[in-house]
């Protein structure tokens, strides 16, 4: 079944375009469900031909589900108002990309995914090898290796602190303030190298794409009403969901490919696990 005829699919009830969603049994399930199902359908750039068996998972809340025979998926474990969504499939390039789910997005998704060629080459200095297939980890680990002005927690460590929260990993960063709140929030506060300049707390990025905070009424802010001076609560991210964070306290330091506004000082990388 090719993507011509497969759209016409998207555009029917949620009914059968995927299997139960699932969740790692460290990770807790999203909060506010969203009652408005949205479609999203995968296909093969060349051939247009679906793909089955496309894991599609919520980077906040690791849960996922996977396409079926007609490359759909239900996004209805996605938390109301959307999230950070990855697709990846063996043999094809891996994508994030936000999904908003509102009254007004609604619309069925179709994502087109690229064959991959090109196999990373492989290393066989064992003192420098990668074991990551991922670009973006691959990087990781490079710029972990080299120092590259920031600091790290490597998959390793962060495996022993899988039933622990990001927060308390974060905590042994120097530079990093997590202010305990409500619940079980953690709220990622600005450091001290930036408090003076009157700057935000740290802007957060999952797999390499911008994460914007939910608004909520509890959380920390700074900058007045700017939307931009919202805290994070670290508490929405699931250790046993990542294989690397890095953090660089200020943005003089930080990789030139991770964009910043002025209104936040610093930059906290997570980057998830391969499956």
């Amino acid at each position: 079944m090719r993507l011509a005829s497969v759209m016409g699919l998207l555009m029917i009830a949620t009914g059968g375009a995927s299997g139960a969603a699932q969740s790692p049994g460290a990770s807790r399930a999203p909060a506010a469900l969203n009652a408005r199902p949205r479609l999203l359908g995968v296909f093969d750039e060349n051939t247009g031909e679906p793909v089955e068996g496309a894991r599609v998972a919520d980077l906040v809340s690791g849960t996922f589900a996977t396409t079926t025979q007609t490359g759909t998926v239900a996004l209805n474990f996605l938390r109301d108002s959307g999230s950070l969504v990855r697709v990846q499939k063996i043999g094809y390039e891996t994508q994030v990309m936000f999904v908003g789910i509102t009254g007004a997005d609604t619309a069925p998704i179709t994502l087109v995914l690229r064959r991959i060629t090109d196999l990373p080459a492989s290393v066989t200095r064992a003192d420098s090898a990668s074991r990551y297939l991922s670009p973006a980890l691959r990087a990781f680990d490079e710029r972990r290796r080299s120092g590259a002005g920031g600091y790290f927690i490597d998959e390793a460590d962060l495996r022993k602190l899988d039933n622990s929260t990001l927060g308390n990993a974060v905590r042994r960063l120097p530079g990093i303030t997590v202010l305990p709140g409500m619940g079980s929030a953690d709220w990622l506060m600005r450091n001290a190298r930036c408090a003076e300049d009157g700057g935000g707390p740290p802007q957060v990025y999952v797999d390499g794409v911008q994460w914007t905070p939910p608004l909520r009424p509890d959380a920390p802010r700074f900058l007045g009403r700017d939307i931009d001076g919202i805290a994070f609560d670290l508490h929405d991210f699931q250790v046993s969901n990542l294989a690397g964070v890095e953090f660089y306290p200020d943005n003089a330091v930080a990789p030139s490919e991770f964009a910043h506004t002025s209104k936040r000082c610093g930059i906290l990388l997570l980057w998830t696990r391969e499956r």
